[in-house]
């Protein structure tokens, strides 16, 4: 699925939901309305029940800042049916539709499919896959070298690399730290927003009479 249709299958299950909660919401505000002895106002009510929509519109916004972000770094967005993340000398690890398998990618570089293990050491990558068989890649180069086992391929290397499976791989490798961030500003504009509606439309003040005979003057 891509993520157009993973939002908009979002986007309809969200309005779903929502719809008894922004009810509940207007219902609050209008009970809020006359409880302060007012006169209720269905605007004022309708208002209040815009939250969820709102919030909705905010997440989206959030999530296309998230998205630009990623793919400028070359990560996948987080939803959707592809896992991507950057390597060494602008290759890529992708994965579609599965995490138990994976392959290497660069646009003008050397492409492996069918990746079922993999480490890199700095500037070089040794896996296994489907079509190479026991590899070696050197990504500074381009070059691939097979051999006839994984064995035989770690032996290139002064310590041996320790392999692993290509979700394991993927989740060492992408930096959670940026996602984190625009996570936490999200949620802390999502809470501003909330106390802002709550202030503005849900909650209400006590109306205040006038004293009996007209508005009483002070003088200085």
């Amino acid at each position: 699925m891509g993520i157009g249709f993973v939002m908009l299958v979002w986007g309809v299950v969200f309005t779903i939901v929502s719809a008894p909660i922004a009810a509940g919401i207007g219902i609050w505000s209008w009970i809020n309305q006359k409880r302060a002895g007012q006169r209720p106002r269905l605007v004022r009510a309708g208002q209040a029940a815009a939250l969820p929509l709102v919030l909705l519109s905010f997440a989206t916004l959030a999530f296309v800042v998230h998205a630009g972000w990623s793919l400028a770094r070359g990560v996948d967005p987080g939803i959707g049916d592809t896992w991507m993340v950057p390597l060494q000398n602008h290759y890529s690890f992708v994965m579609i539709d599965t995490t138990g398998e994976g392959h290497l990618s660069k646009a003008s570089g050397t492409n492996v499919r069918g990746v079922r293990r993999i480490a890199q050491v700095a500037d070089s990558i040794i896996g296994e896959s489907d079509s190479e068989g026991a590899f070696v890649l050197d990504t500074s180069t381009d070059k691939l070298t097979r051999y006839p086992d994984l064995t035989a391929a770690a032996a290139r290397f002064a310590t041996p690399p320790q392999l692993q499976g290509p979700g394991e791989f993927y989740a060492q490798q992408v930096s959670h730290f940026p996602d984190m961030a625009i996570a936490l500003l999200a949620l802390g504009g999502a809470v501003l927003i909330c106390r802002f509606w709550y202030r503005r439309f849900i909650r209400v003040g006590a109306s205040v009479s006038e004293p009996a005979g007209g508005s009483q003057v002070t003088s200085p």
